[in-house]
């Protein structure tokens, strides 16, 4: 039950199917990407994403990392165009930072915090290192290549190492 909605019979029954195969796949992305991470953090110019030292498990609704181009020795885009062109499902993630993104920059809030409204105004909001993500750093890497085996991460780290060969 979510407030005053109240699932049938069968939406239940599906429901129930769903969380053993969710509780499945998160077990199976968290191992994955641990794997993943320790990979492709040996490679110059690759950041995964850090992990907070009282984090139990990762969903990995995304795998993401941080490309220093300068280092990797490539810019984002052809790093992006290589791995795709080897099968990786990837994108550069936000095209701009948080706060200038349309709901924060015209205050579409809807209902939600209407006394506050007022007081934010989101143009003033300097984020330099979220630019700079969104510019020319951040690759994200669709969750479901962490549904796959650990030969798969590997194989996944070698495709790294040879667009950065190349």
């Amino acid at each position: 039950v979510a407030g005053n909605y109240r699932l049938g019979e069968f939406q239940g029954a599906i429901l129930d199917c769903q969380l053993d195969r969710l509780e499945e796949q998160t077990t199976t992305r968290e191992r994955n990407g641990r794997r993943l991470a320790d990979r492709l953090a040996g490679i110059p110019g690759l950041h995964p994403q850090a992990r907070p030292a009282d984090c139990t498990r990762h969903a990995y609704p995304l795998f993401m990392l941080r490309l220093d181009p300068a280092t990797f020795g490539a810019p984002r885009e052809a790093v992006l165009d290589a791995l795709r062109a080897e099968g990786i499902p990837c994108s550069s993630g936000y095209g701009y930072p948080l706060p200038e993104q349309p709901i924060f920059r015209n205050k579409a809030f809807g209902p939600y915090i209407q006394q506050s409204t007022a007081a934010l105004d989101y143009r003033t909001a300097v984020c330099p290192n979220a630019e700079l993500l969104c510019r020319e750093q951040a690759i994200w890497i669709e969750q479901r290549v962490l549904l796959g085996t650990a030969d798969d991460m590997d194989a996944i780290a070698l495709i790294f190492e040879r667009v950065r060969a190349r």
